[in-house]
């Protein structure tokens, strides 16, 4: 008597794998392919990543800016040059004086080296770019002793074609990146 394959009487047979079915591959792929539609829209563009950094870097100084004014109860001020691609920390600025008459204090974590940065020579930031400074028409910002600032102000970051805004919010001196 002849059974079915199948059927729980046929006599054993050994089955022989050689390698995956195409529906097993066909599952792997897709599989892939859902994860690779997550997370590559999540992974930034070179420039992308750059300016995040660009403006999470210069929100520290100006937050550290404010800080120290607190705790020294002397005004600090952020002084930026657009066309030198930097800015300073310097202490009781006139606001008179030009950025290459005034020096900047020692950096707090890094004694001896000045409190001046230049966004492009970080590492991994060589295309930001300082498009725009705008603090009620000047180009310095500046915090008292309790850290609040007379004017608020921002400061335009681009990297190739990816543009971010660092904003100072008038008297609490609040900064924010919008979306960051």
């Amino acid at each position: 008597m002849r059974y079915p394959p199948t059927s729980p009487w046929a006599p054993e047979r050994k089955l022989h794998w050689w390698g995956f079915s195409l529906y097993e591959l066909l599952m792997v792929v897709l599989i892939i392919a859902i994860i690779a539609a997550i997370a590559l829209p999540n992974i930034g563009t070179a420039d992308d990543l750059q300016v995040s950094s660009a403006a999470r870097v210069l929100a520290h100084d100006l937050e550290a800016a404010q800080n120290l004014a607190i705790t020294t109860q002397t005004t600090h001020t952020l002084l930026f040059n657009a066309d030198l691609q930097e800015y300073k920390v310097v202490a009781n600025y006139d606001g008179a004086s030009t950025y290459d008459s005034v020096e900047a204090i020692d950096h707090p974590l890094r004694p001896g080296v000045l409190y001046q940065v230049t966004l492009n020579k970080l590492n991994h930031m060589s295309r930001v770019c300082i498009a725009g400074v705008s603090f009620g028409g000047s180009t310095h910002i500046t915090f008292d002793g309790v850290g609040g600032t007379a004017l608020g102000g921002t400061v335009v970051l681009t990297a190739g074609d990816v543009t971010t805004t660092v904003n100072v919010e008038p008297l609490t001196g609040v900064v924010t990146i919008p979306g960051g």
